[in-house]
Parts: structure tokens; C-alpha cells; sequence
């Protein structure tokens, strides 16, 4: 079969609490960054039977946002996703994941604050089940390594469920309120431009 490639957009919307973090949570209460974030990429899909092979990456650019009263200018960031599913009958499928991240330092006030970039490689393996209105996934997903982000194991329940003519409704859940950020496709950009700020200590996993 020949391959499938298309083109993608992508808005990021800054929905969630991005400032004035709550010192005595330890700033998980911080669900956010605060930017417009604008993005184009690439969608790759081919068939190998029995399997099927994706790959996507997208390119996105951060708007200066003001954070606590400090221009924050966070800086571009690459994604990068692999993942392989392999059929299984009565509407079952494994799956194997990876995606990585990278972006550069950021911004505050106009200067560029020195080792701020942010850098990590995941991995999920799952199963999946499938009909025609509902599709559940639940996968481990790990971060095995890393700069300036969080060093997490996560279990991932995802569940879509197709409305008639109304698009789907999806459903996320993390084994603790800690970790719902990696449930989220979009979270990644959150996650590290938090643990990217703290730009005093450069972490790596």
C-alpha cells in the first residue's frame, strides 16, 4: 500500500492556570504556560502487514506571554511521535509509542535565560480495543531520559466515544491528580515549559 502523508496545524489555546502559583502545592496547582502556541507539521501512516506504522512531528512557535509580571518569551519547540499497532481479532490491538520533545531556551524581559531548554524521550507500550463507537486505550507510558523535566511512570486510560454526526468525546484518566498532565496530547508543551524555567538548575534524567 502506498503511504499516507498529510499536513497539520495546530493552536494551542492557554486555557489553564499558568501564574501566581500556590507555594504550599508546590506549584500543582500550575496546569499551564500561558502562550499562544502556533504549530504546523507532518502525519506519516504506512502499511506493513500485520502491522501499521505512524509518524508525526510538528513544529511549534510560542507568543510572548506575561507571567507574573515578567515577559516570558518561551522558546520554539519540536515533537516528534513514532508509534507501530498490530491487529488483534475481536477488535483488540497492541501498541508501541515513542515521543520526544525538544525546545530552546526561553525569554524573560528580552534576555535569554541560560540553560532553560528542555529536552525529553518517552516511551508507551498498550493495548487498545476497538468498535464502531468506541475505542479505549490503556497504555504505560515513562520518561527514560531527559533535561529539565520531570522524571514520571504513568499509567494512561484514554476512551473515545464517535456521537452520531457531533465528533467524538474523550475521556482521560492518570493514576493520580500528579501526573494528569501527561494524559493530555497537548500537556507535553505544558509540562516542559514549567520545569524549563527553572533555568538556575539544569536537570538531566
Amino acid at each position: 500500500y502506498r503511504p499516507h502523508f498529510s499536513v497539520s496545524s495546530q493552536l494551542k489555546a492557554p486555557t489553564g492556570k499558568y501564574e501566581h502559583a500556590d507555594s504550599d502545592k508546590l506549584e500543582t496547582d500550575l496546569m499551564g504556560n500561558g502562550s499562544w502556541d502556533h504549530g504546523l507539521g507532518l502525519i506519516f501512516t504506512k502499511k506493513f502487514k500485520p502491522f501499521i506504522f505512524h509518524a508525526d512531528t510538528i513544529y511549534s512557535l510560542p507568543q510572548e506571554v506575561r507571567v507574573d509580571e515578567v515577559k516570558t518569551r518561551y522558546g520554539n519547540y519540536l515533537t516528534y511521535d513514532f508509534g507501530v499497532e498490530y491487529f488483534l481479532p475481536k477488535g483488540f490491538n497492541l501498541m508501541f509509542e515513542a515521543n520526544g520533545y525538544l525546545q530552546g531556551d526561553q525569554k524573560d524581559d528580552g534576555e535569554i535565560t541560560p540553560s532553560s531548554d528542555v529536552q525529553y524521550f518517552t516511551v508507551s507500550p498498550g493495548i487498545g480495543w476497538s468498535n464502531d463507537k468506541l475505542q479505549a486505550l490503556l497504555a504505560y507510558q515513562r520518561v527514560v531520559s531527559g533535561i529539565n523535566t520531570d522524571a514520571n511512570d504513568s499509567l494512561v486510560l484514554t476512551c473515545v466515544y464517535t456521537l452520531s454526526g457531533a465528533g467524538n468525546l474523550r475521556v482521560f484518566l492518570c493514576r493520580d491528580a500528579a501526573h494528569l498532565d501527561y494524559c493530555f496530547k497537548d500537556s507535553k508543551e505544558n509540562t516542559a515549559n514549567k520545569t524549563g524555567a527553572d533555568a538556575g538548575n539544569r536537570r538531566r534524567i
